[in-house]
């Protein structure tokens, strides 16, 4: 039963229905930051809707204005 468990959270979170039929998507995924200084997001990048990479961003919002 675990098997199964751990099976299905690999698939949701490696599989988007969304870019099933896309040769290559990239998904930007940002959480909210906790200082408002600066934030820790994601790329995924998907190949007809299964994520191949996740690339970390970091980027400092102090001398942006």
């Amino acid at each position: 039963m675990i098997t199964i468990r751990l099976f299905l959270a690999w698939l949701t979170g490696h599989f988007d229905i969304r870019f099933i039929f896309t040769p290559f998507a990239a998904k930007n995924i940002v959480p909210p930051a906790k200082d408002d200084q600066s934030f820790v997001g994601y790329t995924d990048l998907f190949v007809f809707g299964i994520r191949i990479a996740r690339i970390q961003k970091t980027r400092s919002w102090r001398f942006t204005k």
